[in-house]
């Protein structure tokens, strides 16, 4: 995950689940709601997101938790540079 992928990934695991508004205004409008949708949908592509539709807004759940996606993240360092 990019840094900005991963500084969301840690809003939604503390959240258990969370709206591309939500994450926004928890960004304190770093990012405009576009681009959180962008990364969001990104992550989900990635297999660290799923959503369900509540009304008009997807509402994004992680897939794996965060002990899982730190190995995963470990195994590639050590695959890249081994």
């Amino acid at each position: 995950l990019s840094p900005l992928e991963s500084r969301l990934m840690d809003l939604i695991w503390a959240a258990g689940h969370a709206t591309a508004e939500s994450l926004t205004q928890a960004l304190g409008g770093e990012l405009t709601n576009a681009s959180v949708r962008t990364l969001l949908r990104r992550m989900e592509r990635k297999g660290f997101l799923t959503h369900h539709t509540e009304g008009r807004e997807f509402v994004y759940a992680p897939v794996i938790d965060r002990a899982a996606a730190g190995r995963s993240a470990l195994t590639r360092v050590v695959q890249h540079f081994y």
